[in-house]
């Protein structure tokens, strides 16, 4: 396939995510608006069709764009492992955002859990676990990134990253679901199996959602906790697990991909990085 064939693709998939955008603006905010969590899942039901009627309107074959084999327990290691290490990264992020912007992500996050406890536990993992592991991954992992399949792979990790991270819509956590979009995109590159990245957005939003497990008072607690916290601190302590993230990512890249090769001078590369970071924190 020419490069200008590969264009062609990549853009019809840029298009239809524009397309979805408008409508994810326009629709989806007013169901969710309207019906609240219900909404959210009608909301992923447009989502998962976004990746499916493309699909169908410009015949691609669905085992070429959703390629799914039973997965291996060193994949399903190597997935728990890139996972920590982009929830490290995330994490560390959203940190820095609430330094310099504290009362946008308080807000944020009083709005969700707020939200999150008006339906029953049960419901509460179904919309924010599984549908999207399901509906948002067939549209992205699925749909969009098949779309840029002739490109050198760590161009669809950094597209596809910036595509999650835009797709949420929300600027204060741009760079969190961008750094998780970019991993789940590798954990299906590496693979070559669709599970993997639905296996880690589902354990992403899991995890999210263990603290709406305890009472509504608690969790105003928590929020109080942390907008009093001192975050600068915070960021120079959380540096030390950034400092292992490039050995966790390596480490990921070996459990996944038994292929996968790291020359000396990547080891020396992540050394250095590791060190710098180090006396950085």
């Amino acid at each position: 396939m020419n490069s200008n064939t590969n264009k062609k693709l990549a853009l019809k998939g840029i298009t239809v995510f524009i397309i979805f955008l408008l409508i994810f603006v326009t629709i989806g905010s007013y169901l969710q608006y309207k019906y609240q969590m219900l909404g959210l899942f009608l909301t992923e039901l447009i989502i998962l069709f976004a990746g499916l009627i493309p699909m169908f309107i410009l015949k691609i074959s669905p085992k070429d764009m959703i390629k799914i084999k039973k997965p291996k327990f060193k994949e399903f290691l190597g997935c728990i492992v890139l996972w920590i290490g982009a929830f490290i990264l995330s994490t560390f992020s959203v940190l820095i955002i609430s330094y310099f912007n504290p009362d946008s992500i308080n807000n944020v996050s009083v709005g969700i859990n707020n939200l999150l406890q008006s339906v029953p536990l049960f419901e509460r993992i179904l919309i924010i676990a599984v549908t999207p592991a399901i509906c948002e991954e067939i549209f992205h992992r699925g749909f969009i990134q098949y779309t840029f399949k002739d490109f050198l792979n760590i161009s669809k990790v950094i597209i596809m990253g910036l595509i999650f991270g835009i797709f949420h819509l929300d600027p204060t956590r741009f760079f969190a679901t961008g750094i998780l979009g970019a991993a789940l995109t590798y954990s299906y590159i590496a693979t070559v199996n669709f599970l993997a990245p639905v296996f880690i957005h589902f354990l992403n939003n899991f995890v999210s959602l263990i603290p709406t497990f305890f009472n509504t008072e608690n969790l105003e607690n928590i929020n109080t906790v942390m907008s009093s916290s001192e975050t600068l601190k915070s960021i120079g302590s959380y540096m030390y697990l950034v400092a292992f993230v490039p050995i966790i990512f390596i480490l990921a890249s070996k459990l996944l991909n038994k292929e996968a090769k790291s020359s000396k001078k990547t080891y020396l590369i992540t050394l250095g990085l590791v060190l710098i970071l180090f006396i950085i924190a």
